[in-house]
């Protein structure tokens, strides 16, 4: 496969029925967070509306070789998805009455935290992930682990060795694949008739509302809303037959999907749907005025930065500007922003970013306990859903420091400590 690719059919029906409706600055590989300064390559951001299906897609594809294979996340290094997972594990196995021994799958397990509890549930657990150190690491915890992408000699493969599975899972994945007509056919394979196939996906219809435009980057080819994957399942003889709506990722969805005849589909599958008609996301004027609300929302932030950095050059003296926050969505924001030559340094407390450099730039990642001791004028929160809590660890480093805070989204605020 070369480097990126440009799909011209759409991922879920094949059809050419495509309109972009959203389009961001190029940026880099969002999460390609690296040792030493480096120029990156930057690919388009550009998210296309399937007016046949109602599905919502990236057409530009980079190369998964090149996405995951030096992939350093690891579920374990956020506190909030470990304790999230813990509670999945939990609800899941209540919801679908899951006995003692059930065989469980997670696919793009990780560092098997999810598979972990499970198996403290007495459930027979395996996972698939690509990441080569990551999947390793799994293996020593005695988490079984395949290092490869789900494809359909793999799934063979898991079938002749492990049979089928009662439960099938995959969360923060299913938005990251290409051909997800192969993976539903791979799902099917490796599902008993009685299983089930549980995802979490974050919501187009929740990225809309509450503007997480930043959840858009190269990884996530897919927004996925309910109704179409409806049509979707329904082609693969699946049924999509239950969602539940939670709080993650700045609002997800957790789908039920069972073989066709095997489950009644409840009220909530109607209700979502109902609500994304309501809402207008399959309609291109939805989307124009998402893009207007965030590029307002960009010239203002610049505007502040560039008149507080000039203010600064006019009085003869540096002004100094802080990201808070080196996640993948981060990387978003400062290219589309147009932000990123302005900051001195970024501070995060994930140790797998530290002293790593933002991509394409000569911008370092540094421990927030570094902030009050170079003394910054202006803190930019970058990982803006967790304004509250940097706010609050703000307030616990500053001591007597006055600085001002400046919240990028999902309104322009601008805060003094």
């Amino acid at each position: 496969m070369k480097k990126i690719i440009k799909n011209k059919r759409c991922r879920s029906c094949k059809k050419q029925n495509l309109k972009r409706v959203l389009k961001y600055e190029n940026s880099p590989i969002g999460d390609d967070y690296r040792k030493y300064p480096h120029i990156h390559e930057k690919f388009p951001i550009e998210l296309y509306l399937c007016k046949s299906c109602g599905l919502s897609q990236l057409l530009h594809v980079i190369n998964p070789n090149i996405l995951y294979s030096k992939y350093i996340y690891k579920t374990e290094d956020s506190p909030g998805l470990v304790k999230h997972f813990k509670n999945f594990a939990t609800n899941v196995t209540k919801k679908l009455n899951l006995k003692k021994n059930s065989k469980i799958l997670d696919i793009g397990s990780n560092d098997g935290v999810l598979l972990k509890e499970f198996k403290k549930k007495s459930h027979i657990v395996c996972g698939i992930e690509p990441a080569k150190k990551i999947s390793d690491e799994a293996n020593k915890k005695n988490i079984k682990t395949y290092n490869d992408f789900l494809n359909q000699k793999l799934s063979k493969k898991i079938l002749t060795k492990e049979g089928q599975f009662d439960l099938i899972v995959s969360n923060n994945v299913f938005a990251n694949v290409d051909n997800i007509n192969q993976w539903a056919e791979d799902i099917k394979i490796l599902l008993k008739k009685s299983g089930s196939y549980v995802f979490e996906t974050y919501y187009l219809y929740k990225l809309l509302k509450n503007k997480v435009f930043d959840f858009i980057y190269h990884e996530h080819l897919t927004s996925f809303s309910v109704k179409p994957l409806c049509k979707f399942f329904e082609t693969h003889n699946l049924v999509l037959y239950d969602v539940d709506l939670i709080s993650t990722k700045g609002g997800s969805i957790r789908c039920y999907v069972a073989h066709k005849g095997k489950r009644k589909v409840t009220k909530n599958v109607k209700y979502f749907v109902k609500k994304e008609n309501d809402y207008g996301i399959f309609k291109e004027k939805r989307f124009i005025t998402f893009q207007k609300e965030i590029n307002l929302l960009a010239n203002k932030t610049y505007n502040f930065l560039s008149k507080a950095k000039l203010s600064s050059k006019n009085k003869k003296k540096e002004i100094k500007i802080i990201g808070y926050g080196a996640s993948i969505s981060c990387t978003t924001l400062l290219y589309h922003y147009k932000i990123k030559n302005f900051l001195d340094y970024i501070v995060d407390d994930n140790k797998v970013k530290l002293n790593r450099y933002l991509p394409g730039s000569n911008i370092k990642v540094e421990r927030s306990k570094k902030l009050f001791k170079t003394k910054p004028d202006l803190v930019l929160i970058l990982a803006w859903r967790f304004s509250k809590m940097i706010i609050k660890n703000l307030k616990k480093l500053k001591g007597k420091t006055r600085i001002k805070v400046i919240i990028p989204c999902p309104k322009f605020k601008v805060i003094k400590l």
